[in-house]
């Protein structure tokens, strides 16, 4: 598998800075402990179903907390993956992320400034308040 340089888009920043803030930058796969600057071992925003399908791609049920060793595995062995998420998370949240994968998320100007805000509001208050719960845009 090849890896490209991905382009970050600013709800898929703010989306990954709260997703990674509510996991408290640990990998969920192997427990290792990252943090939020480039001098701590960082984690990443890993999709279960890949960034590509729109619908899925800023919600909190299809995307993980990952170090970049755990991330480069799954994309290498998507069904090994899919396994592993279905033995940690139950089978009903594999369900529900094909089932939002059916719908649409048109990636207007309007949708994606609507996603940034949400993801960076979201991230201002937990960093606030200390609170964990981040609330999926969709």
């Amino acid at each position: 598998m090849s890896w490209h340089k991905v382009t970050i888009k600013t709800p898929d920043m703010w989306f990954s800075k709260a997703l990674r803030l509510s996991k408290d930058y640990t990998c969920e796969r192997c427990g290792l402990v990252g943090g939020p600057t480039a001098e701590h071992n960082q984690t990443q925003n890993c999709h279960i179903l890949g960034r590509r399908n729109q619908a899925t791609r800023y919600s909190v049920t299809n995307c993980l907390c990952m170090c970049a060793v755990c991330h480069r595995k799954t994309g290498e062995n998507i069904k090994d993956h899919e396994k592993w998420v279905i033995e940690k998370y139950g089978q009903a949240r594999m369900d529900r992320i094909h089932l939002t994968a059916r719908g649409v998320l048109k990636p207007t100007k309007i949708n994606l400034k609507l996603i940034s805000d949400h993801y960076r509001l979201e991230f201002h208050r937990m960093t606030k308040t200390g609170a964990r719960d981040l609330q999926s845009w969709n």
